[in-house]
């Protein structure tokens, strides 16, 4: 989760949106919580479908794929160990999901999260049924 301490007068209408979420109007983008009397800290909710350790269970279970949907020069850096790699931004991905087995569970992470949710996205309505955005490399270096 990225953070930000704020002073707690700029934390105000953020309160406002919590109360209005509570009350089913929105969805709140933030979670909240007061540092003290005159900072509060506010997270941005991540957007991502399962845990490290979702990953880590899927690395044994020859029903899921993982895949890396960054750049080869991204992947030359470090990749989870057994992920196929299907980039995203050169389109390898985008011609290879058509081929892809329906039956199987696809757990996908790019550098930030960004990518493997535009890619996840497009399994879906494609028809897949389990697919997870796992996230950035960064949370599942050493995997």
């Amino acid at each position: 989760m990225k953070c930000l301490a704020v002073p707690i007068f700029s934390c105000l209408p953020l309160f406002h949106l919590s109360a209005a979420a509570h009350e089913g109007r929105v969805q709140p983008f933030f979670m909240l919580t007061r540092l003290n009397k005159n900072t509060c800290m506010f997270f941005k909710k991540s957007n991502f479908d399962c845990s490290r350790e979702d990953v880590m269970r899927a690395q044994k279970d020859e029903r899921c794929v993982i895949i890396d949907c960054r750049t080869p020069v991204e992947v030359a850096n470090g990749s989870v160990n057994g992920a196929e790699v299907l980039d995203w931004m050169g389109g390898e991905f985008k011609a290879k999901s058509a081929s892809l087995d329906k039956t199987k569970s696809y757990y996908l992470y790019c550098r930030s999260g960004n990518r493997s949710g535009q890619a996840a996205s497009l399994l879906k309505s494609q028809g897949f049924e389990q697919v997870f955005n796992a996230g950035g490399y960064d949370g599942l270096k050493g995997l």
